[in-house]
């Protein structure tokens, strides 16, 4: 499964995560997810309920079963996040060194021009590029189907 089908199951679900949370959460990060303020570290072990949004790929946690059952989200288990399988030689894009490309990282800021340089999926921010200080979360080519997207905060259409 590539990690965007694991998303379109993800997007904007809730779970109650039993003594599993660990498990998820590396699971998540390998998805894309992450939280806001700890990015892809373990953490709120505690917690009995993740939240997961697909407007910020954030994971969102709280301790209260009346907040978990009156969220709107998709219910799921824990074995419908674990038993995703992504397919490592799986890439959205097949990048070259140098390759032209618009980059973000998250929905809400704007596209900005960048030279590719390498993929790195265990690291929070997996797109490096040429001369720019800071990794990226997002990244897709930059050609005639996606130069409107310069400058923007339109997301990306297959």
């Amino acid at each position: 499964m590539t990690i965007k089908e694991a998303k379109k199951i993800l997007d904007n679900t809730k779970v109650y995560v039993s003594d599993k949370s660990e498990a998820i959460q590396e699971k998540l990060f390998e998805i894309g997810y992450r939280w806001e303020s700890n990015g892809k570290i373990v953490s709120n072990l505690d917690a009995p309920f993740l939240f997961i949004d697909n407007d910020t790929d954030y994971i969102g946690y709280d301790y209260y079963m009346n907040y978990f059952l009156k969220n709107t989200y998709k219910e799921i288990s824990v074995n419908d996040i674990l038993n995703i399988n992504i397919d490592k030689e799986s890439k959205e894009f097949d990048f070259k060194p140098f390759d032209k490309v618009l980059v973000r990282d998250l929905d809400s800021e704007v596209w900005i021009p960048a030279l590719y340089k390498d993929y790195n999926g265990k690291n929070e921010f997996p797109y490096a590029m040429v001369q720019i200080i800071n990794n990226f979360e997002q990244c897709i080519p930059y050609n005639d189907k996606t130069k409107h997207l310069l400058g923007t905060t339109d997301k990306y259409q297959d």
